[in-house]
């Protein structure tokens, strides 16, 4: 029992500290930062397949967004959950977009290859969007709502009972 006790406060500490890591930011004449509640930070990209993704091909939509390094071993793994779970839920308006800040567009190119994700990958060269999101640690997975807010922050590997936890309630909502 004990142990278990000991786990979880170790999992509560871990989980704030990630949210901490998300959210903090350091400078002088840094934007404010992000958090649970605030409106998602517009962007547009193109996607390595030359798919183009803007603000208004997202409006109204549930969106994932995800930042990652091609080598992870997390982003590996939960890749197929996530293309799973886009395809499962995709009609009912669910956008799914991956951004990798990495060494070289090869090296996105062969995670795309050899795990072929059903959704927009795109190569964030010099971590633009990561930087507007104040990403800090990688894997991180953000959920954004219809109503283009940001409504909970990942870091680390993802489960689909988790997204099910998160995303279904935001699919449900109109």
């Amino acid at each position: 029992m004990k142990l278990d006790n000991h786990r979880s406060f170790w999992a509560a500490g871990i989980l704030c500290l990630a949210v901490a890591l998300l959210f903090c930011g350091c400078g002088p004449g840094k934007a404010r930062r992000l958090k649970i509640g605030d409106k998602a930070p517009a962007f547009s990209t193109t996607a390595i397949d030359g798919k183009r993704i803007d603000p208004a091909g997202l409006a109204g939509k549930t969106v994932i967004i995800r930042f990652f390094e091609p080598n992870c071993p997390f982003c590996r793994a939960d890749t197929k959950i996530f293309n799973a779970y886009f395809s499962k839920y995709r009609s009912q308006g669910l956008e799914i977009i991956y951004f990798a800040e990495w060494k070289n567009l090869s090296g996105v190119e062969d995670f795309a290859r050899k795990l072929s994700p059903a959704f927009p990958l795109v190569y964030d060269k010099n971590g633009a969007i990561a930087a507007t999101y104040q990403v800090k640690a990688l894997p991180q997975t953000l959920l954004i709502n219809r109503k283009e807010q940001i409504v909970a922050a990942l870091l680390g590997g993802v489960s689909e009972a988790q997204l099910d936890e998160i995303v279904k309630p935001l699919l449900a909502a109109k």
